[in-house]
Order: C-alpha cells, then sequence, then structure tokens
C-alpha cells in the first residue's frame, strides 16, 4: 500500500503555493507500529529541564530513603523480627518499583526522541504490575503479621514460626534435610 503525502512549499520565483504530491514509498517513509510517541508531562521545552530535576530529586530521595531503611535493619539483630523483615522487603520491593519507570522518565525528559518500543513498552509494563503486585502482598503480610501480634501478643512467636507460615525454615530443622545438605556441600567442595 502506499499513501500519498502532500506538501506544501512556496516557490522562491513567486508567492504562490505549489502542491508536491510524494509517494511514501520512494521517500523511504514507514509507518510502523513498532514505538510509542511518549508525549510527557509538558511539551514545553523550558520546562524539561526543571521536571527533569525535580523528579531526579524526588527518585533519589526515593532510593536513599529505602536504602537507609534496609541497611538500618539489617545492622540491629533487635529489628530481625517478622515485621522489619517485611519491610525491608518492601523497601527493596519500592526501590524496583520506582527504578522500573523514573529512569526511561528522565530520558525522555532530556531528549529528542520520545519514543518506546513496543517491546520495551510490554517489558516495562510487566514489571511495573509484578512490582505492584508484590508490594500489594508485602503489605498484605505485614497486616496479618499485625492482626496477630494483636489478637494473640503472648502466642505470637509460635503463630509466627510455624511450619506452615515458615517451611523453608522447618525443613532446614529437620534431620534428613540437614545430612542431605551436608552431603550436597561436600560434593561441591570435593
Amino acid at each position: 500500500l502506499t499513501f500519498p503525502l502532500v506538501d506544501f512549499t512556496s516557490s522562491s520565483s513567486n508567492s504562490v503555493q505549489e502542491v508536491k504530491v510524494m509517494d511514501m514509498e520512494t521517500k523511504n517513509y514507514s509507518s510502523s507500529m513498532s514505538d510509542f510517541i511518549l508525549l510527557g508531562i509538558s511539551s514545553n521545552p523550558h520546562l524539561q529541564k526543571p521536571l527533569f530535576a525535580v523528579f531526579l530529586i524526588m527518585y533519589l530521595v526515593t532510593l536513599v530513603g529505602n536504602v537507609l531503611i534496609i541497611l538500618a535493619i539489617h545492622s540491629d539483630a533487635r529489628l530481625h523480627t517478622p515485621m522489619y523483615f517485611f519491610l525491608s522487603n518492601l523497601s527493596f520491593m519500592d526501590i524496583c518499583f520506582t527504578t522500573v519507570i523514573v529512569p526511561k522518565m528522565l530520558v525522555t525528559l532530556l531528549s529528542e526522541t520520545k519514543a518506546i518500543s513496543y517491546v520495551g513498552c510490554l517489558v516495562q509494563m510487566y514489571f511495573f504490575m509484578a512490582f505492584g503486585n508484590t508490594d500489594s502482598y508485602l503489605l498484605a503480610s505485614m497486616a496479618i503479621d499485625r492482626l496477630v501480634a494483636i489478637c494473640n501478643p503472648l502466642h505470637y512467636d509460635v503463630a509466627m514460626m510455624t511450619p506452615m507460615l515458615n517451611p523453608f525454615i522447618y525443613s532446614l530443622r529437620n534431620k534428613d534435610m540437614k545430612r542431605g545438605l551436608r552431603k550436597l556441600r561436600d560434593r561441591i567442595h570435593s
């Protein structure tokens, strides 16, 4: 299929407009659906750099804040409880969640080409939704943890460490599992 492209140019000899019809195939124009154009927040070029600075500062504050939460939880042994375990995982997921979208937005604010490929858009949307869902599950886990801590405070340690809630830790306590892991370790080191 060829589509005519109408070009209105002014002639230099006289001021009469002449109309040229060009064939899109001969001028190598292509209309493929492999890219999406990102319109962004503002198309005003004077606002692009201030918007970039604002979003970069917000992104860096998010990263630094979440890294500090993770480091504080891992450095203090008193914070090694289920609630803070979920909180450190939530901070990590928040880092991943913002890193999916914000860097591309920052690049788009400063670049001349404001496009994203179809595959890139799908990958970005997949990870955005995956990290968003993981955030929701972590928040639900934190809510259940607090529910058990408030409703059954004397049974909290037992309830949060049952084999049904934490099968990996329970399997490490199992003698057969320990023996199997030792054999695997010895095979790897020999």
